[in-house]
């Protein structure tokens, strides 16, 4: 990231389907990044499917990144274009179990 950040690059910008840096970071679990990207603002929804950051992670089952979102302040009751919560994401794609220890842990 810093290459491309000394190179003038927007570490907040977004590819043409709303997709950032931060919906990336989660999905794969890459703690140190989304918390790089969080510092920064990092905040936004995909422009098709309308899922933050919080949903990537859910859906990928990324529990450390769950965990740096729900921290930072990501909505756990915000909602994708099929109007599912991320915990209602993770449930469909069989994370169920990995979201609520995180989720339980995180609000404890």
């Amino acid at each position: 990231m810093r290459f491309f950040l000394d190179r003038g690059s927007d570490p907040l910008g977004s590819d043409r389907f709303g997709v950032t840096a931060l919906h990336v970071a989660s999905a794969l679990d890459y703690e140190d990044m989304v918390q790089f990207l969080l510092d920064r603002e990092g905040r936004a929804r995909t422009l098709l499917d309308q899922q933050t950051p919080l949903h990537y992670a859910a859906k990928n089952d990324a529990v450390r990144s769950i965990k740096l979102l729900l921290r930072a302040g990501a909505a756990i009751g915000c909602t994708d274009y099929k109007q599912r919560t991320p915990l209602q994401l993770a449930a469909s794609m069989g994370c169920m179990a990995a979201w609520l220890r995180t989720a339980v842990a995180t609000i404890q």
